[in-house]
């Protein structure tokens, strides 16, 4: 029997609490389902009409703008990508008032009413960070639809690994911020590690990223980049203890290669959409 609900849920086999009523920013009126949803997988999607919702974590997401002087006609569209365990969606989330105040890494439950695909059946530029399947939605006209922003405090761990990642092999496609710049940045899903200075204890895994050659190189987010948010590895933990130790030697005097690691590290703080 597929899993029916009527409340925003978490898998009760995460080991949570299966209400989501708890959340980080309720950007809509509170809401609740009216009828039964289907909670699936990302993989487990089928392209039509159902009610359904999922879980994901935002990977990337980025405006497209439609001016409008209609008080209530919507103003733009948000193209969120959301990431589970299993697969990658596009959301095409339509706004008119509400300001949604996404942000990477955050955790967030979907109801939707029909799915679709993104590329037709078949196509050979998928990869593993292709987003297979599309869910549109507009919550603020559409009663059926919502978009639910969880609080990370309480769901911080869930869906943190890495697509495709494996404890006991390299993650394919990683490789060094060095390699990335001397031409690595061709290579098809390729991924790269990388510390947020600020706080040293942030690692994004950045896949599919798009480079950009100038005064200085600059690594670049664009429509097909993603980014896990303190993802589970065991690269990330080495990444992040390499980081604490330099934050630690501030002040202290530095050798000329580990200089020019630092401003390496540095580029994260020019990446644009």
């Amino acid at each position: 029997m597929p899993r029916q609900m009527s409340t925003p849920m978490l898998a009760s086999h995460e080991g949570l609490s299966t209400e989501a009523n708890a959340t980080e920013h309720r950007a809509l009126h509170s809401w609740e389902p009216r009828d039964h949803y289907e909670m699936l997988q990302i993989s487990k999607l089928v392209p039509g009409s159902g009610r359904v919702c999922l879980v994901g974590r935002v990977v990337n997401f980025y405006e497209q703008p439609t001016p409008n002087k209609m008080p209530y006609a919507a103003k733009g569209c948000l193209k969120v990508h959301l990431r589970d365990d299993s697969g990658i969606i596009l959301v095409r989330l339509w706004y008119a008032q509400v300001d949604y105040q996404l942000r990477l890494g955050q955790l967030v439950s979907l109801f939707a009413t029909h799915i679709s695909y993104v590329d037709p059946v078949g196509s050979t530029s998928r990869t593993v960070h292709t987003a297979s399947y599309a869910a549109t939605v507009f919550p603020e006209h559409d009663n059926s639809c919502y978009v639910d922003i969880q609080a990370d405090a309480i769901y911080g761990a869930l869906m943190r690994t890495p697509l495709g990642y494996d404890s006991e092999k390299q993650l394919a496609g990683l490789i060094t911020l060095k390699s990335f710049i001397d031409g690595g940045h061709e290579v098809l899903d390729g991924k790269v590690l990388v510390f947020v200075k600020s706080t040293s204890h942030t690692i994004l895994l950045i896949s599919n990223p798009s480079f950009r050659v100038g005064k200085k190189p600059v690594l670049c987010l664009s429509p097909s980049t993603h980014v896990d948010v303190d993802p589970c590895m065991a690269d990330a933990e080495w990444l992040r203890g390499f980081a604490q130790r330099l934050t630690a030697k501030e002040g202290v005097n530095c050798s000329t290669s580990t200089l020019q690691q630092r401003q390496m590290k540095d580029f994260i703080s020019h990446c644009q959409m």
